[in-house]
C-alpha cells in the first residue's frame, strides 16, 4: 500500500503542510470522497510550493496515479486550472489538451464550478456562440484549445499580449460549440470562460489579428506549447 508519507515527499510538500497532507491522502486511500474533504485538498493545493512541478503534479496523482473520488478531483483541478499568471500551470506541466479534456469529464462539477457557474452552463442554449484569442496564424490553429470565452474582448487580450509574450501574431476567432461539447464555466478569473471539446467547435471564423512588434517584447518566464496551441 502506497503510505502517505511517500506522496508528500513526491510533491515536495513543506512542513507546515505535512500533517494536513497525511491527513488528506489516508482518507482518499481509505477511498473517501466527500465535499469537506474536496476542501481539504483545495487547501492542501495552495500550501504546496507555486514554483515548478509540486501543484501540476499534485493535479496529476488525483487523475493518474491514484484513486481519487470525483468531488475531491474537481476541487484539485479546479485550484489547478485557474492557478498561474500567463495561463494555467497545468501547461507548466505539460498536459496534453487531450488528457486535460479527459481530467475536466472525471471531475465532479459539484466542486469543480460554483453554484453561480453551474446554473449559468445549465441555462446555455443548445449552440453557444464563443471566441478565443491565441498566438495562431490561421484561424484553425487559433482554434484548436479547450479554453474559450463567451466575451469577444477578453479573447482580444488574450490575443493581443500573444506577440509581446510569444514573438508570434495573436488571432481572435470565433465559433459554435454544441452544448454538449461544453465540460464547465469558470467564471473565477473573471474571462467568462468556458471548456470545451475543441473538436466540435464549428464555423470557426476569424475577427481579429495582432500583429508583432519587437519593441513591445516583454521578458517573461513563461514558455509557451511548440505548437502555439495554450488551451
Amino acid at each position: 500500500m502506497i503510505e502517505p508519507s511517500k506522496i508528500l515527499d513526491f510533491l515536495d510538500a513543506p512542513s507546515f503542510a505535512r500533517e494536513s497532507g497525511e491527513m488528506l491522502f489516508s482518507a482518499i486511500l481509505r477511498g473517501e470522497d466527500s465535499r469537506e474533504l474536496a476542501e481539504t485538498a483545495r487547501q492542501f493545493y495552495v500550501r504546496l510550493s507555486g514554483e515548478g512541478q509540486p501543484r501540476p503534479d499534485f493535479v496529476w496523482l488525483c487523475f493518474e496515479a491514484l484513486d481519487v473520488g470525483p468531488l475531491v478531483r474537481g476541487a484539485v483541478l479546479q485550484n489547478g486550472w485557474i492557478d498561474g499568471k500567463h495561463g494555467s500551470k497545468l501547461r507548466v506541466g505539460g498536459y496534453s489538451r487531450t488528457r486535460l479534456l479527459r481530467w475536466f469529464h472525471a471531475a465532479s462539477p459539484e466542486t469543480l464550478m460554483s453554484d453561480a457557474d453551474r446554473a449559468t452552463l445549465g441555462a446555455f442554449s443548445t449552440l453557444v456562440h464563443a471566441y478565443r484569442g491565441a498566438p495562431a496564424e490561421t484561424p484553425n490553429v487559433a482554434a484548436g484549445g479547450i479554453s474559450w470565452s463567451l466575451d469577444r474582448a477578453m479573447a482580444e487580450f488574450f490575443a493581443e499580449r500573444a506577440p509581446k509574450l510569444f514573438e508570434k501574431p495573436g488571432m481572435v476567432v470565433e465559433g459554435e460549440i454544441p452544448r454538449a461539447a461544453v465540460v464547465a464555466y469558470i467564471s473565477e478569473r473573471k474571462e467568462s470562460e468556458i471548456v470545451v471539446n475543441w473538436r466540435k467547435v464549428r464555423n470557426i471564423r476569424m475577427v481579429n489579428t495582432f500583429v508583432m512588434r519587437a519593441s513591445e517584447r516583454v521578458s517573461s518566464d513563461y514558455s509557451p506549447p511548440q505548437d502555439g496551441v495554450i488551451f
